[in-house]
This record gives structure tokens, C-alpha cells and sequence, in this order.
């Protein structure tokens, strides 16, 4: 599957810039562990990585088995997984180096621009397990849970619903190519993410190929879930999407 890759692709591939190539090699003063994040408190850990304790612990669990300790010299070598996401959050979550610098334990730019790589690999080698929709003998269970979502909030059901289908845009550094194509109509730098989502929010699909300034109605046409409705793969239920996503275009 793709869908996992090109999410986490797109969410952090135009944020990362080349930095220094130095690691910044016997620079004094080095304190053995940068800071720990159970010296952090709850409310400034979510602030910092969008993430509470447990959703932070359990990525962290996850992905720990593809980052090893670092050994080069400098301020990487005392990076453990445990840094390498935190600093790697907060990175996905400012879009910029230099407040990371600042305040993360005194770690280099350098030392940022190393860890956010490799997190956000590991990150994309995992994805598949958790963006993905469901399988066929499941589809009876998402139809009844979205049924039971619309009698609870607006007293009716909207039958054979499968997903719940919107875009949303995620905010980017300009990029050195073509940044007007990712200016969107808010006047930011973007990527427009085509999500579909399960009644619990859970993500089953993802689209990310195309910058800021185009619209939902065009990303959706040019979707491989598209592609897969038209072919009747979902016979058996609907995706429900906002009016911009099917306007003038169908299903």
C-alpha cells in the first residue's frame, strides 16, 4: 500500500531542508542526556508534539525497533528514540529549526535535521498498519457505527455510509520550487490532504499528491479511491463528502 507512505511523505518531506553537514564535533559542555520526557510536563508535552502521554509512548514503542542510538560524534550521539521523536514532533508541529535549537536540550540544528529524517522514515515504514480501510467482513460494523453516530447527534441515520471523505490543508514552509502552486486560498504554503476517516476518526485513506492551491473537487477526481468507487469495489455502501468534493463532478 501507498496511501501510508504518501501521507507522512507529504506532511513532512517539504518541511525538511538540508542543514549543515556537521554535527558539530567537541563542542563542550555536552550534557550526557540532552532532557527527559518524563520531566516534561502533560500540558507542555501536547503543546510541543500535538500528542498526549500514551499516544506519544505508544508511537515511541512502535517505531523504536527502526531507530538505533546513534554513535557519531557530537550532539547526535546522545539522541535515544525517545529524543529522536520528541524533537522530530515538535519539528512536524513548528515547521522550523530554530526553536527547536533554542530550547530542546541545547541539540543542534544538525543534530534536528538528522533525527527528523530518520524518524520520519520509520514513520512511513509503519504507516501501513494503521491507514488502511477496512476489510469486507468489517463493513458491516463501520455502516452501523456511522448509522449510530447520525441518531445520536441529529436524532436519523444516513444509511450504508463506509467513510466520511474531506480535505484539509497542512501547512508548510515555502518551498525553493514552484512555492506559488502551494499558496492556497488562505494565503498560506500548503499541501491539500484528501482524508477519509472511519465514524471514530480512525484514518483509512490518504492522498497527498498535490500542493495547496488546488481544490478539493480536482484532488478527489484525481484520486485512486475515485478510480476504485467507479469501478464498484464499494457496491456495498457510500463514502459521505462535503458538496466542494462532488460538485459538478459525481461520485
Amino acid at each position: 500500500m501507498t496511501a501510508g507512505r504518501q501521507v507522512l511523505a507529504g506532511l513532512a518531506g517539504d518541511l525538511l531542508e538540508t542543514s549543515s553537514e556537521s554535527d558539530n564535533v567537541g563542542e563542550p559542555g555536552l550534557p550526557r542526556e540532552p532532557f527527559s520526557i518524563y520531566q516534561i510536563s502533560e500540558r507542555m508535552l501536547y503543546q510541543h508534539t500535538r500528542l498526549n502521554r500514551d499516544i506519544f509512548n505508544f508511537a515511541l514503542e512502535v517505531i523504536s525497533p527502526a531507530l538505533t542510538k546513534n554513535t557519531r560524534k557530537g550532539r547526535y550521539q546522545h539522541l535515544t528514540p525517545m529524543h529522536k521523536l520528541y524533537v522530530t514532533l515538535q519539528f512536524y508541529a513548528t515547521g522550523s529549526y530554530q526553536w527547536l535549537v533554542d530550547n530542546s536540550g541545547r541539540i543542534s540544528q544538525s543534530a534536528v535535521s538528522h533525527a527528523s529524517t530518520e524518524v520520519t522514515e520509520a514513520l512511513v515504514a509503519v504507516s501501513p498498519q494503521f491507514i488502511r480501510f477496512p476489510n469486507a467482513r468489517d463493513y458491516s460494523v463501520v455502516k452501523q457505527a456511522f448509522y449510530q453516530l447520525g441518531l445520536t447527534r441529529h436524532s436519523r441515520g444516513f444509511p450504508k455510509v463506509l467513510g466520511a471523505i474531506d480535505c484539509t490543508h497542512v501547512r508548510i514552509q515555502a518551498p525553493k520550487t514552484a512555492p506559488e502552486q502551494y499558496l492556497n486560498r488562505h494565503l498560506y504554503h500548503s499541501i491539500n490532504v484528501q482524508l477519509i476517516v472511519g465514524p471514530d476518526l480512525t484514518i483509512f485513506n490518504t492522498f497527498t499528491e498535490f500542493p495547496g492551491s488546488n481544490y478539493d473537487s480536482f484532488i478527489w477526481r484525481n484520486s485512486a479511491v475515485r478510480e476504485t468507487l467507479a469501478e464498484g469495489t464499494f457496491s456495498e455502501g457510500w463514502l459521505m463528502g462535503t458538496l466542494d468534493i462532488h460538485r459538478n463532478h459525481g461520485s
